[in-house]
């Protein structure tokens, strides 16, 4: 029985919208490319602790096979950012494409300097490609990823560098109306990270040979009887002005930082230290005018005993733990 033209109409259009759905829904289903990255990181040029920054130059390269992309104009670094990058090398690889690039970039990181200038930090380098993982996924190149057998960062010594891939969240809609609130998208992440540290304890030690020094003068000073009143306070006087320069001169060549550092609490633990000699001074010079000689010399030992033990054992923890 023939089919009537509105009868043939109607099963061409549903026909073609079943084909359109059909590629709908395999382009729907369509897997994510697979992009391999690598890193060499040459050095560190420059480490800006009072602006929280660090430099790096360092190449880059990406392998893929979907001729529709190019992993190598759409990535970033997010947690810094790119001041020059050149192209290196492009080609095409059996089955697919091979780009390499020479960067220059200024990478955020927040210092903790709390154990300033024995400090150690984690320095990370992060990159996302502009297309979620639903397009795009990366696939670490872990034989070739390496830090450069000349690798150098300036006033520290580094450790073997880290390489990883890991899936980013962002739990927003970026402000879309379109999109539902508890809209979310996923990014593939590539994280190149390696530790630094100083390479001795010999900045350590010209830090704090200035406070260690008024200490001891402070310290001393106890040594002498109560009655000696030039020598008690004038050590003590001497000690108390060089512990403040010397906490100042360590302020100055400090990163700024809005926390009590080490070296704070060393120069605070000092000041405190060298006043109490100076209390102790004046209350063995107000019991000497007395007549009680003997309880003024009496407590300027326990004090002499129990002060400089107690101030170095916090110190020596506050630096070397």
């Amino acid at each position: 029985m023939p089919i009537p033209g509105r009868g043939l109409a109607a099963v061409l259009i549903l026909a073609t919208l079943s084909a359109f759905s059909a590629h709908a829904a395999r382009a729907e289903n369509k897997a994510p490319t697979d992009v391999t990255i690598g890193i060499l990181v040459n050095r560190i040029d420059a480490i800006h602790q009072r602006d929280s920054t660090f430099d790096v130059d360092f190449y880059i390269w990406f392998v893929w096979s979907n001729p529709e992309i190019n992993p190598g104009d759409s990535w970033e670094i997010v947690n810094g950012h790119v001041n020059s990058k050149a192209e290196s090398d492009i080609h095409d690889v059996p089955g697919g494409r091979y780009a390499s690039y020479r960067v220059q970039a200024t990478i955020i990181k927040e210092f903790d300097l709390y154990k300033y200038p024995r400090d150690r930090h984690h320095l990370t380098i992060e990159f996302e490609d502009a297309k979620p993982v639903e397009e795009l996924v990366y696939k670490l190149d872990s034989r070739n990823s390496m830090l450069n057998q000349d690798f150098f960062v300036p006033g520290f010594v580094a450790g073997d560098g880290g390489f990883s891939v890991v899936n980013h969240t962002y739990m927003t809609n970026y402000g879309d109306p379109n999109l539902a609130s508890d809209t979310k998208s996923v990014y593939s992440r590539f994280i190149a990270s390696f530790d630094i540290k100083r390479p001795s304890g010999a900045a350590a030690l010209k830090l704090y040979i200035g406070v260690f020094a008024a200490a001891l003068i402070g310290f001393l000073s106890l040594l002498a009887r109560a009655e000696q009143v030039e020598v008690r306070f004038g050590l003590g006087s001497a000690a108390l002005f060089a512990a403040i320069a010397t906490q100042f001169v360590i302020a100055t060549n400090m990163p700024e930082t809005s926390i009590l550092t080490v070296p704070d609490l060393v120069c605070i633990a000092t000041i405190s230290c060298v006043f109490v000699t100076l209390f102790a001074s004046a209350l063995g010079l107000m019991l000497s005018n007395t007549g009680r000689t003997a309880l003024a010399r009496k407590i300027d030992l326990t004090v002499f005993a129990v002060l400089p033990l107690t101030y170095f054992v916090l110190c020596f923890r506050w630096i070397l733990l």
